[in-house]
């Protein structure tokens, strides 16, 4: 049987598995104690590795914990470059792995197909497969934001080629669409008062970015 060498994470572990697996499912590789988990796209192979690499025995296994819900966006030939973009942007962010298309396609080799990023500990996939699907504002992504100061900064550079929308909602320049909402609007809308809390919402419905100190006053009828 033709098979393919891959390093593990450990140094010195090598695993064999056969060369007729699609390289699709060749890029993102872990190893955790015992077991070889591949990953690719939505799908996930197990393989035994050698005992040596197996807990003791009577010790359970240990696996890394893994998100188990994560956005997987489609792009067209620019998931790197959008994955760079949103993690210049935003805080605790980092590129994580970047696999590429090999001699099976459909990509040009040597091209990036998948991109693993994490911002703010959500991890994100960028994959890069074609024209046939676009982003809608039917999804986007809420930020919750602490301050005017950090709603100020996040709306300056995602709408940078992009475009603002409304009530906080803008699309980037990649066509994905963001909700750039400050903690205050949620509290000052779920004030126990009814008519309070409805001129708060009146006043959001008139915003483009979302304005804090314009929401107190609306909230107090000045």
């Amino acid at each position: 049987m033709v098979t393919n060498d891959y390093p593990g994470y450990q140094k010195g572990v090598y695993v064999r598995f056969p060369k007729n697996l699609p390289l699709a499912f060749q890029n993102l590789i872990a190893l955790d104690r015992g077991r070889l988990e591949l990953r690719s796209f939505a799908f996930n192979y197990n393989f035994p590795v050698s005992a040596a690499a197996a807990p003791a025995p009577g010790q359970p296994a240990r696996r890394k914990h893994m998100q188990k819900i994560s956005p997987f966006l489609w792009f067209d030939g620019k998931a790197e470059e959008a994955a760079n973009f949103y993690t210049s942007i935003f805080k605790n962010s980092k590129i994580l792995h970047v696999s590429r298309y090999g001699d099976a396609g459909p990509g040009p080799k040597g091209s990036v197909m998948l991109v693993a990023f994490e911002i703010e500990g959500q991890k994100f996939s960028a994959l890069n497969a074609g024209p046939q699907y676009t982003f809608s504002p039917a999804i986007s992504f809420f930020v919750d934001c602490e301050t005017q100061t950090e709603v100020d900064e996040l709306w300056q550079k995602l709408t940078v080629g992009g475009k603002e929308i409304q009530c906080g909602w803008l699309t980037d320049k990649f066509g994905v669409s963001w909700q750039i909402v400050p903690r205050a609007l949620m509290e000052l809308m779920q004030d126990k008062d009814p008519v309070k809390s409805q001129r708060v919402f009146k006043a959001m419905m008139g915003m483009i970015k979302i304005d804090v100190e314009a929401l107190k006053r609306a909230y107090r009828d000045e």
